[in-house]
């Protein structure tokens, strides 16, 4: 019986020995791939590469040297003030530090490969050094990132609160917690997280404010379709403000809900949206319980080539563009908003829109090459347009000059009048424009706003 404890405590100190380095190389090799993963999931934008070199491998902890190189393309989906930022490249020597074993500990502790930390601060980027002068921070963000047994990866991202002012304005930043984790397979990502909000303030007139705001929801990569990602979401926004400066130029929001979804139904992609806020004051006008419900449909194989970078168009010869150009022309695309409403002063406003491309039943010898014969496209679309709306909301949107315009248009029979209530209906199908459910001349409108 001596022999069989002395064999356990013996296998348990081997283990207690091995298992850590081993642990160690495992998190090494998934973190790496985790990292490859990412820099070609954002290659179609440029290089956006964080490598991590010159490993000094230990039994508990490890550290490695990161070697970070951003630099975007020229290419129409990236922003203009990004594509001419300088290309950034440096190496931080000894940055990275990664615990592992089977018990993980630290800040991430619990069972798995491995939790690496990353914190920036002026030990890390120098030029720092002012602002943690300026704030009293210590440090700017905190990065963690865990290795699961199966590969998973979770990353966790910590920015605390902080108060700076630069050039006459205080930013008054309120800290954001955010976190991801993604399966081994790079298929799958789960996110959450919290931001505390964000004033901005200059001679004491507040510019922007933004109040709590939590969001989390699920992403995944369809089998079926390379590249089309899929998954639903929620937001949460305590309140958003924006303003000019000048009385009467703000726009705040209060209590404002997001929530989204994308999935495939047979051949389909299907993203469907719903949108929520308690209270909106623009101008002199508040608008109560607003509400956008939309869904908007496209064919599957469309949408991954649009995914898979199909607006690239300057990096494709001609041939590719006209055969990507007449695949896209060809799907049936679909747009609905459902409901569009809010009240004001207790009276309802409300919009609807139907929208259908039948792309489907465009003729085999169409030319797709330019200039588009827009013409011929026209057949395919249907337009449906519902208003109805009171007189005194344009007055209070800042837009009462549009109330002469609405009566010019209402004596014609074209805007239906009930005392202050407007309503209008709009449609366009088979080529054909209708008001109110009758046919309609383009030219008769622009005639009417152009006056005798």
């Amino acid at each position: 019986m001596k022999r069989v404890a002395i064999a356990a405590v013996v296998l348990v100190v081997v283990l207690a020995a091995a298992l850590p380095p081993l642990f160690g190389a495992r998190a090494r090799s998934l973190m790496e791939s985790d990292l490859a993963y990412l820099a070609d999931l954002l290659a179609p934008y440029g290089t956006v590469e964080v490598s991590l070199d010159d490993w000094d491998l230990g039994w508990f902890s490890s550290t490695a040297t990161a070697r970070v190189v951003v630099a975007f393309d020229d290419r129409p989906d990236v922003p203009p003030r990004l594509v001419d930022l300088p290309a950034f490249s440096r190496t931080f020597p000894n940055s990275i530090t990664l615990r592992h074993g089977p018990v993980v500990t630290g800040p991430a502790a619990g069972l798995g490969w491995g939790s690496v930390e990353l914190v920036i601060d002026a030990s890390l980027v120098p030029a720092l050094q002012a602002f943690h002068d300026a704030t009293g921070l210590d440090r700017i963000a905190h990065l963690g990132i865990s290795i699961g047994f199966l590969g998973n990866a979770t990353f966790g991202l910590d920015i605390p609160a902080f108060v700076y002012e630069v050039q006459e304005q205080q930013f008054d930043f309120r800290g954001l917690e955010a976190d991801a984790t993604v399966d081994v397979a790079g298929e799958a990502v789960a996110f959450g997280g919290e931001f505390g909000g964000l004033g901005v303030t200059s001679q004491a007139s507040q510019l922007v404010a933004v109040g709590t705001t939590t969001w989390s929801g699920r992403s995944r990569a369809d089998p079926r379709y390379p590249n089309l990602w899929l998954g639903e979401g929620e937001v949460g926004i305590a309140r958003a403000m924006a303003s000019g400066g000048q009385a009467g130029e703000m726009v705040e929001v209060s209590d404002i809900r997001l929530r989204g979804e994308s999935v495939v139904e047979g051949d389909r992609y299907v993203a469907t949206g719903l949108y929520r806020a308690k209270e909106m004051q623009v101008m002199n006008a508040q608008l109560d319980d607003l509400v956008l419900d939309y869904a908007m449909g496209y064919g599957a194989e469309g949408m991954v080539r649009l995914m898979a970078g199909g607006l690239d168009v300057d990096s494709l010869t001609p041939e590719v563009q006209l055969e990507i150009g007449d695949a896209l022309l060809r799907q049936r695309f679909t747009f609905d908003i459902e409901r569009l409403g809010f009240e004001h002063e207790g009276r309802p406003a409300s919009a609807a829109v139907a929208m259908a491309y039948r792309g489907d039943e465009l003729p085999d010898d169409f030319n797709v090459e330019l200039p588009l014969d827009f013409m011929a496209l026209l057949p395919l679309l249907s337009v449906n347009l519902d208003l109805a709306f009171h007189r005194e909301l344009l007055g209070d949107l800042g837009i009462g000059q549009m109330d002469g315009v609405v009566r010019m248009l209402a004596s014609e029979g074209i805007v239906q009048e009930s005392g202050d209530d407007y309503t209008l209906n709009v449609g366009f199908a088979n080529g054909g424009l209708t008001v109110n459910g009758d046919p309609f001349e383009p030219f008769q409108l622009m005639g009417l706003l152009g006056g005798p």
